[in-house]
């Protein structure tokens, strides 16, 4: 053993051991260049991830918008106040004010309000009172700058007027007193909380638009 050590690899061993060398990287070389030029191809060709975009919001047509109109007013255009006399027991009042709109067509709009109010005393009297009108208004008469909710001692609405103050709008009714005709320049809406308002009020400003009203000039 100890006389190996010191011994010189001739260099016939050293070439051939060198060339094998070669000769395997060569190999390995011409195996794994295909599937990266491969690998690189495919993942060029994969298409792109495109970021998402929000789907567009539909906004509501005419007749969708009155219908949510009609459908607000069925749930929530009735109030009732209580009324009393400042001496307890003396008498009691109920009035019920209703608001609902019975037809459309197209822009024109035909709203019916009932108001009943009943009265009790500590006597035993009793009465009732009731009138109902039908208010005709088509939403291009209105103007738009002048829709907007109206909070009197927790009384909800929403009021209007039409455009230029025109009296356009239709009131045909009967009350206790006889049968009435008149033309107005403005209606109120009463329903039953301010959310329902303020939504309602946003309603009408969409479908005014829809019908192209214009504001007032004068």
């Amino acid at each position: 053993m100890n006389r190996l050590r010191g011994r010189r690899v001739p260099q016939t061993f050293q070439r051939g051991t060198v060339r094998q060398l070669r000769l395997f990287l060569g190999l390995a070389a011409l195996t794994l260049l295909p599937s990266f030029v491969f690998g690189q191809a495919n993942q060029a060709a994969r298409p792109k991830a495109q970021p998402r975009t929000p789907a567009a919001q539909t906004v509501p047509s005419l007749a969708e918008t009155i219908a949510w109109i009609k459908d607000a007013l069925a749930s929530h255009g009735t109030v009732v106040n209580h009324r009393e006399s400042r001496q307890p027991g003396e008498w009691e009042a109920r009035d019920e004010d209703t608001i609902r709109l019975m037809s459309a067509t197209g822009c024109a709009l035909v709203f019916e309000d009932t108001s009943e109010s009943t009265h009790d005393d500590r006597y035993g009297g009793h009465s009732t009172r009731t009138s109902s009108f039908a208010r005709s208004v088509n939403l291009r008469d209105v103007d738009p700058t002048t829709i907007h909710v109206n909070n009197v001692n927790q009384n909800f609405s929403v009021g209007f007027q039409t455009t230029n103050l025109a009296n356009v709008i239709d009131v045909n009714g009967s009350t206790p007193s006889g049968n009435r005709s008149y033309k107005a320049t403005g209606m109120v809406l009463r329903v039953d909380s301010n959310d329902v308002a303020t939504r309602l009020m946003k309603a009408l400003l969409h479908a005014t638009s829809l019908c192209g009203a214009k504001k007032s000039i004068f």
